[in-house]
């Protein structure tokens, strides 16, 4: 599969069976914040609409496909700023753990969040991986 190492989006299909770290097939994606506020959602480039998806972790970033669609989204690593775990996201409280992930595409500050599972070991697992891969890539 080609992977483009810029933002956005990439050829349509599944994860990558063999060079994924993590995924998860009963994920969600909350949507992406800017500019550091929580109602301001990120409109361009298909990041706006909510919904289930297939998540994947691996070496050159975090991707997602919403189903119902072919588009693959990417958070390459080498533009993730931060990851930590909340709540709620965009104004959506959830009740599952929530993986923020902060990022940069150009000059805009991004947040964008996303549910891997009901459980937070799970989702911790998630956090700390991709912390310690964004950490591995900028050292």
């Amino acid at each position: 599969m080609n992977h483009e190492p810029d933002v956005g989006s990439r050829n349509p299909g599944s994860p990558p069976a063999i060079s994924s770290v993590l995924k998860s097939k009963n994920g969600l994606y909350y949507g992406t914040t800017r500019g550091g506020s929580w109602w301001r959602r990120h409109a361009k480039g298909g990041w706006f609409s909510r919904g289930n998806a297939e998540i994947w972790l691996d070496a050159e970033g975090f991707h997602f496909r919403r189903y119902l669609t072919s588009e693959t989204k990417t958070i390459p690593l080498k533009a993730i700023r931060d990851v930590s775990l909340g709540r709620w996201h965009a104004g959506k409280w959830t009740g599952a753990p929530v993986i923020k992930i902060a990022w940069k595409e150009g000059d805009l500050d991004l947040v964008s969040g996303f549910s891997v599972s009901r459980e937070k070991e799970e989702a911790k697992r998630w956090v700390a991986e991709i912390a310690k891969r964004v950490e591995r890539g900028s050292t």
